[in-house]
């Protein structure tokens, strides 16, 4: 358990506080406010957070993290053996403790994202919502699976599977 004092806090739904508190238990925010306001239990590691900047972590709701290697090693953002693939599914391509990932929530406060097959496909598959804790288990930091399904028109299906691609749909899109 852990108090963050002294520090400026930007809420998401309320205005900024110049010297806040922020009180974190089992990873997650637990209470904050005004330092003035908020009462530190005995058991809490106090961090004095002078001159720094506390934010939520962010979310990054259209990415493809977790299914690109680092250094060029694959990517696994897109099935091409056919514009219509609707039965794949991003969880199956994402690895979570791949290096960007790590970076992501290390280096940028990225704490959750929607991982989603890329636009290749008139129908892409499935995407997935996870935590960007790493970890080498992705049944570990799944939010949500599936959460939508990935369908591209226009520019990136053309240029793969060439010229227009209303053809390739069935007739009830």
């Amino acid at each position: 358990m852990l108090a963050i004092t002294n520090v400026k806090v930007h809420p998401i739904t309320s205005p900024n506080i110049e010297s806040g508190t922020v009180l974190v238990k089992k990873d997650k925010v637990f209470a904050f406010g005004p330092s003035d306001q908020i009462q530190i239990p005995e058991e809490y590691t106090i961090f004095d957070g002078e001159g720094l900047n506390l934010f939520p972590g962010f979310i990054d709701s259209h990415c493809h993290l977790g299914m690109t290697e680092t250094g060029g090693m694959g990517s696994h953002t897109n099935e091409i053996s056919s514009p219509l693939t609707p039965c794949m599914n991003a969880a199956d391509a994402i690895l979570p403790d791949e290096e960007f990932v790590y970076r992501a929530h290390q280096n940028a406060g990225i704490t959750t994202v929607l991982s989603t097959p890329g636009s290749a496909n008139v129908i892409g598959g499935t995407s997935t919502a996870f935590k960007t804790i790493p970890t080498v288990d992705i049944d570990e930091v799944i939010i949500k699976n599936p959460v939508h399904l990935k369908i591209a028109l226009g520019e990136n299906p053309a240029r793969v599977y060439g010229g227009k691609v209303s053809h390739l749909l069935p007739r009830w899109v």
